[in-house]
């Protein structure tokens, strides 16, 4: 931590040149996760006011697009009234940090997930509501003002794309296993009709929404974030419910979401299917590969074994849906199991 703290001074002395004997304090280690180290600090400067900030470190082969994409998205929305942390500086090099970072204001609040967990029935609905307003609220902003050439986006964002995509990234990583998921997705996509394009979060749970004192909310961890049909948004917080939560929760999300969108949600279970090939395809790969082949830190396969539960259940919900399961999928949670990772 000496050693951060030291790099990070030396980063904040150029960016706030402008502040009087700008200086680090309060160092801390914020979050754990599978892609990024998040860290909190506080800046003194003489005859300034403190300031609480995020910095944000990106490990993996696309630390540097993932960087760049997060600022840039959250710079984007932000000037567009979404609520999002105000960014602040972002360098994609590892030079000075040792690994591309995002700095940006902290937002003093606490997850609606941990919110969520110790309200009574009526606080629940209050809070699920206010979550999906957020969401409908995001696929609803016009991204075509966000990128220089509109008809190229639109062209290259569509499922068939999607799904070509998907199995050329199967093939190269050697796993045939996840082809008859794609075989299956392939057969049924010409029933999905094209839906509304949209910006997308693409991980967009309650531990990614914070509320701040007041009850406002505000949205963090855009690394992924992009562009694309709003159900694949949909479907992956509606998986992320499932498997970490309850099916419960899940179908009130759907329902939420639903009762608030001014356009129909059709097909989500198609897009189920989809979110569940993402999930244990990134998992698979990293277990094979290595953690940083998916833009993760190399301590995540270490994380996804205590989060072996929870991926069981995205497992099981993917044989439900299709009649398909994935055997390197089964084996590694069964090794895991004999291990002890799953409860």
């Amino acid at each position: 931590m000496n050693e951060l703290h030291g790099r990070l001074q030396e980063v904040c002395a150029a960016i706030f040149a402008h502040k009087a004997n700008a200086r680090v304090v309060d160092l801390r280690q914020l979050t754990d996760g599978w892609e990024t180290e998040v860290y909190a600090f506080s800046l003194e400067a003489d005859a300034a006011p403190r300031e609480d900030l995020i910095l944000r470190m990106y490990p993996g082969h696309d630390a540097h697009d993932k960087s760049e994409r997060e600022f840039t998205t959250l710079q984007q929305l932000y000037k567009s009234g979404y609520p999002v942390p105000r960014v602040i500086a972002l360098n994609r090099d590892s030079e000075a940090m040792g690994k591309p970072y995002v700095i940006m204001e902290l937002i003093d609040g606490q997850p609606l997930g941990a919110v969520l967990l110790q309200a009574d029935e009526s606080g629940q609905q209050k809070l699920v509501r206010q979550f999906c307003e957020l969401f409908v609220q995001l696929h609803l902003i016009d991204w075509r003002p966000l990128v220089p050439d509109v008809a190229r986006v639109e062209r290259e964002h569509t499922l068939e794309n999607w799904l070509a995509d998907a199995r050329n990234k199967a093939r190269e990583a050697c796993m045939p296993d996840f082809d008859p998921i794609v075989d299956w997705l392939e057969v049924r996509a010409a029933q999905i009709h094209t839906s509304r394009m949209s910006v997308l979060h693409r991980d967009f749970h309650p531990y990614n929404v914070l509320l701040r004192e007041d009850g406002h909310a505000v949205v963090i961890d855009w690394g992924a974030a992009g562009l694309g049909d709003f159900r694949f948004d949909l479907a992956w917080a509606l998986l992320l419910a499932y498997a970490h939560a309850s099916p419960a929760l899940r179908d009130q999300i759907l329902a939420e979401y639903t009762r608030n969108a001014p356009y129909a949600v059709e097909h989500i279970a198609y897009f189920e299917v989809i979110a569940c090939l993402r999930r244990l395809f990134d998992i698979a790969v990293s277990i094979q590969e290595g953690a940083a082949a998916r833009g993760m830190r190399p301590e995540a396969v270490e994380l996804m074994k205590q989060d072996a539960g929870p991926i069981a259940s995205v497992h099981e919900l993917l044989v439900d849906r299709t009649g398909i399961a994935i055997p390197l999928i089964e084996n590694t949670l069964a090794e895991w199991s004999m291990e002890g990772s799953i409860q």
